[in-house]
């Protein structure tokens, strides 16, 4: 049975009940969520002395708590919307609990669709987040500093103004945990850090290839303002440089030209002349730079052609590099369609045909059927590839779209709401959330009269 509430409705009393029946973690121990190429390495147990640990909940905020560990998705997002909704005073031990608690939810494993949630929850509480980075981020524990690496990805562009005298001050340091956190924290903030490219430019050439690795990923979430730094990026592209260094600043280049038709031929020279390498994650790199030159990636064409071919899982990414230059998207679709079930490039195809949004509309059947795929990954993977489908945001969007788009919505939206009453995992939640967003748009099903709907936790 699905559990559905209004949004904001559900009391603390329910939120106890359906804690106290049901409190298993929700996943594995915090400090597995990422590797540490990916994160800062963190300690997320509540140490004795940490601001905060020690706190007693009162009776308002500590079933909010336990409700987080309820196997009831609904339940727990619920409750972190309730923890978000929260009246706390910035620099208290309570604030820096809550905080805390959401951080390390944040951090369990095979919580992904959750971690949404956490981080809008953390952007409504604003003020309270931004006290605590500042007093964690130029700290000597490494727990602290990645709590507060965590908390400015959670944050992202839109309070970038807000915690970037701390990244200043942590890219100056000479601490390793807090220079990584700085640029890990970046690749989140996009374009709006385009002012820190001067501070970033040393640690592309560091002797330590992890901080090459996340500053050349800081630089691709930048964009085109990262272009600046071209020429040191391009140099990491040649032979003798560490494989994954070198693969991400091919990735890197395609992300900074994009956009340009002249840096675009120039990267795409470069990227091109490095897909005949024999590691595979330096030509699979150098294909999803390729992809954001869109066109202008023309002058690989004859190599992509042979790639179309490949059977080491490169072909998925070539095929849209292929539909790009020639568009021939329908035997991109095809392609990418035919490889869904493929257990090494099947979720590659998925991915590709969500980025894809509208020009994968052709998919839509087979998309469909991996909504009740067994992989919970996959399912919910199924349903954003739908909604990119769709691609109706907003109610001028809905009024706008054209009568195919319309029979695509209906037969999507009322798929999507069946489906949504079978079962409470991220897949069921997020069809449900997608369905109501619809209808507030204007969306109602052809097929039937109008009917009235509760509004879907979360939305």
């Amino acid at each position: 049975m699905k559990l559905v509430f209004p949004s904001g409705i559900v009391s603390i009393a329910t939120l106890v009940l359906l804690a106290a029946c049901n409190t298993n973690p929700v996943g594995a121990d915090p400090a597995t969520k990422a590797s540490a190429s990916e994160r800062p390495a963190s300690n997320t147990s509540q140490d004795e002395g940490d601001a905060g640990s020690q706190v007693e909940l009162d009776d308002d905020l500590a079933p909010l708590v336990d409700a987080l560990t309820s196997k009831h998705l609904v339940v727990r997002l619920e409750a972190i919307k309730a923890l978000s909704e929260t009246k706390l005073e910035p620099n208290t031990p309570t604030a820096a609990k809550i905080v805390q608690i959401l951080l390390d939810h944040r951090r369990i494993e095979f919580n992904d669709y959750e971690d949404r949630f956490v981080e809008a929850a953390l952007r409504k509480l604003g003020p309270v987040v931004i006290a605590e980075i500042q007093r964690q981020a130029l700290s000597s524990d490494i727990s602290e500093v990645s709590n507060a690496c965590e908390a400015m990805r959670s944050l992202g562009a839109e309070a970038y103004s807000d915690f970037r005298p701390f990244l200043i001050k942590m890219l100056a340091s000479s601490v390793n945990e807090q220079q990584w956190g700085a640029l890990y924290a970046l690749e989140k903030t996009g374009a709006a850090g385009q002012d820190l490219l001067p501070n970033i430019q040393p640690f592309l050439t560091s002797e330590d290839f992890q901080l090459q690795i996340i500053a050349l990923r800081a630089l691709a979430a930048i964009g085109p303002p990262a272009w600046v730094h071209e020429a040191i990026v391009r140099d990491l592209t040649s032979n003798g440089q560490n494989v994954s260094v070198k693969s991400h600043a091919l990735r890197a280049l395609g992300y900074m030209a994009a956009g340009d038709p002249e840096h675009a031929v120039a990267a795409a020279k470069v990227l091109g002349g490095n897909l005949n390498e024999f590691a595979f994650m330096t030509k699979s790199r150098a294909l999803e730079g390729l992809i954001q030159l869109e066109a202008h990636a023309a002058a690989t064409s004859e190599r992509i052609k042979e790639l179309l071919r490949d059977d080491t899982g490169l072909a998925p990414q070539a095929s849209v590099v292929h539909a790009s230059i020639t568009g021939e998207w329908d035997a991109t679709i095809k392609l990418l369609v035919s490889r869904l079930r493929d257990p090494i490039e099947g979720m590659e195809c998925l991915s590709l045909l969500r980025k894809l949004g509208p020009k994968s509309a052709a998919a839509e059947p087979e998309i469909l059927k991996l909504t009740s795929d067994e992989d919970e990954v996959v399912a919910l993977m199924a349903v954003e590839t739908l909604a990119a489908m769709v691609n109706l945001n907003s109610p001028t969007d809905f009024q706008q779209a054209t009568p195919p788009q319309r029979e695509l919505l209906d037969r999507i939206a009322n798929h999507l709401e069946k489906f949504s009453q079978q079962g409470e995992a991220d897949s069921h939640h997020r069809a449900g959330v997608l369905v109501s967003q619809w209808r507030e748009h204007g969306w109602q099903p052809t097929s039937s009269a109008p009917k009235k709907t509760e509004p879907v936790a979360g939305e």
